[in-house]
């Protein structure tokens, strides 16, 4: 802009002047001005510019043009006040002409950057567009892959599951199945890393969750059959923390793996509820060969699992506190016995105790309720 400016003000400058000697004074102190203000407004302005190559974002640097221009024609003011100071036999009318032409010109290399930068937001605009519609379709595709928390599998239980990925498609997810007439199968897992390669990764866990956990009949066996399934071409080290269960729909006995995932919620009928730890297990994917240890719990008739992913334990408020352990179960313990009651529940207690913060982890909860009868 600097260079521009002065060589159209150059080239114009003998035509309006009626005296070099009135040239000479007003380039000098353009250079020096510009050349300050430039070099304070230069450094900000590369960095905006490599916003704009990285993040495709231009209104920062459509702001910081306007700005710069707005001090250029501050500094036009400026200079006819020192040159008159310091040249009291300088011309006015000449010092104000050259002036004008500086700013017009000056005005006129700010608009055809703008006008640049309008037409590669255009591109940028298109290409945004582009991979939005692929990334809409790819999270189109991630929904349909679980299952419909409206369906129901069976009178003896009742399954509700909600996801809110933190970007367009997410790491985590969740399934639930029967396994012959009488066992109901059901997860929630995380996949380590964020967007799309770890919803590709998911896609490929969660196939694998299906296909082993109907074939084997020990939990313990299938967890290491798709532990070692997944560490295999697994050249990026990804994983997945997951809670395994299957629950027998005749005697309420509920046999679990816990894959170095969070704790689960048992709410008791009575609407009181406790966390089930145990000595956790490797994540899947994360140690080929490993071994998997199983537990057993009963469910008496009203009781509910709660699962859910670390995106809501960990979510931040505004101060930078996590909503933590503590206020999931107290949240859990007040919400409305039906599983689509708790899930609201959390999901509502989760926003309101993030306010306004963005969301930076995907969350997702399950709720399966034990009914018993037939």
């Amino acid at each position: 802009v600097l260079i521009a400016s002065l060589a159209v003000t150059g080239c114009l400058a003998p035509f309006v002047s009626r005296s070099i000697s009135q040239v000479l004074p007003f380039a000098f102190f353009c250079f020096i001005n510009d050349s300050v203000i430039n070099l304070v407004l230069g450094f900000p302005l590369l960095i905006v510019l490599n916003h704009v190559r990285t993040k495709r974002d231009l209104s920062k640097c459509e702001k910081h043009l306007l700005v710069a221009t707005l001090f250029e024609f501050i500094q036009i003011i400026l200079i006819i006040v020192i040159i008159k100071l310091t040249r009291p036999e300088a011309d006015l009318l000449d010092i104000t002409m050259l002036n004008m032409i500086y700013g017009i010109s000056l005005a006129v290399v700010v608009v055809v950057i703008l006008i640049s930068l309008v037409f590669i937001g255009i591109g940028f605009n298109q290409e945004l567009e582009a991979k939005n519609g692929d990334l809409r379709l790819a999270a189109g595709i991630q929904q349909s892959m679980l299952p419909d928390s409206g369906k129901k599998l069976d009178s003896r239980c009742s399954v509700h599951a909600v996801m809110n990925p933190a970007k367009d498609i997410g790491g985590d997810f969740y399934d639930y199945f029967m396994v012959g007439e009488d066992r109901l199968a059901f997860t929630v897992a995380d996949v380590s890393g964020k967007s799309v390669p770890a919803a590709l990764f998911m896609t490929r866990a969660i196939s694998t969750i299906r296909n082993f956990a109907r074939v084997l009949s020990s939990l313990e066996q299938a967890a290491e059959y798709i532990n070692d399934s997944l560490c295999e071409n697994n050249k990026e080290h990804y994983f997945v923390t997951s809670w395994l269960g299957v629950l027998d729909l005749k005697t309420g006995d509920l046999k679990f793996v816990n894959a170095g995932h969070n704790p689960p919620l048992l709410r008791h009928s009575d609407g009181s509820a406790e966390y089930i730890k145990m000595r956790g297990n490797p994540a899947l994917g994360m140690l080929e060969g490993a071994g998997y240890k199983s537990g057993v719990l009963h469910l008496n008739e009203g009781d509910s699992i709660v699962l859910y992913t670390d995106g809501v334990t960990e979510a931040r408020s505004h101060s930078g506190t996590m909503f933590k352990e503590e206020n999931l179960l107290k949240t859990v313990e007040s919400a409305p016995h039906s599983p689509e009651g708790v899930c609201s529940s959390i999901l509502d207690a989760v926003n309101t105790f993030s306010a306004r913060e963005e969301q930076f982890d995907d969350i997702t909860v399950l709720v399966v309720k034990y009914s018993k009868s037939e």
